[in-house]
C-alpha cells in the first residue's frame, strides 16, 4: 500500500478512536440519554468515515478511487481508530471504574443461571479471564476491525470512483 493509505488512515483513525471512545463512555454512564446519545455518535462515526473517505478520495488520488483501495483505506481507519479507543477502555476499566467488568461478569452469569445453562467452575474461570482489562480492550480491538470490514464492504461501492475511457 502507498504511505500516503497508511498516513490518511491514520490521521483519519485518530478522529474515529476519539469517536469510538466517545461512544463507549456513553454507552457505560448507565444513564438512558446517554446511552441514546451513544446511537447519535455511532451515525456520526459512519458521516464521519464516508466524508473522510471522500476527502482521501478527491484530494490525495486525484478524484479516483479503486473499490479495493477505498475498503483498505476504512479498514485501517477503524483500525486506528480500535487502538485509539482501546487506550479508553483499558484506562476505564482498570483505573476508573474497575467494576465494571466484574458488574458485567456478575450479569453474565445471572444470564446463564436463567437460561439454565450447567455453570462449572471452568467457564466461570474462562469468563473470568476474558473480562480482565487486558482481553476486553483487545476484544474491542477485533470487534472494531471487524465493523470496519462490514462498513467497508457496504461503504466503497459508495466511494469508489473509477477514471473513465476518456479521463
Amino acid at each position: 500500500m502507498p504511505p500516503n493509505i497508511i498516513k490518511s488512515a491514520m490521521s483519519c483513525g485518530l478522529i474515529l478512536g476519539l469517536l469510538f471512545s466517545v461512544n463507549f463512555l456513553l454507552n457505560v454512564s448507565g444513564n438512558a440519554v446517554l446511552s441514546l446519545l451513544g446511537y447519535a455518535v455511532t451515525i456520526i462515526i459512519v458521516i464521519a468515515t464516508y466524508k473522510m473517505a471522500i476527502r482521501f478520495r478527491n484530494s490525495d488520488c486525484g478524484g479516483y478511487i479503486s473499490y479495493g483501495k477505498s475498503f483498505s483505506l476504512i479498514l485501517l481507519m477503524f483500525f486506528f481508530g480500535a487502538i485509539v479507543s482501546a487506550l479508553t477502555k483499558y484506562i476505564y476499566c482498570q483505573f476508573i471504574n474497575p467494576e465494571y467488568l466484574e458488574n458485567l461478569l456478575e450479569q453474565s452469569m445471572k444470564i446463564f443461571e436463567s437460561m439454565q445453562f450447567p455453570l462449572t467452575d471452568e467457564i466461570y474461570d474462562n469468563m473470568q479471564t476474558l473480562l480482565n482489562p487486558f482481553s476486553f480492550t483487545m476484544q474491542y480491538i477485533w470487534v472494531n476491525v471487524f465493523l470496519g470490514a462490514f462498513t467497508g464492504v457496504f461503504m466503497s461501492f459508495f466511494i469508489k470512483k473509477e477514471k473513465g475511457l476518456f479521463d
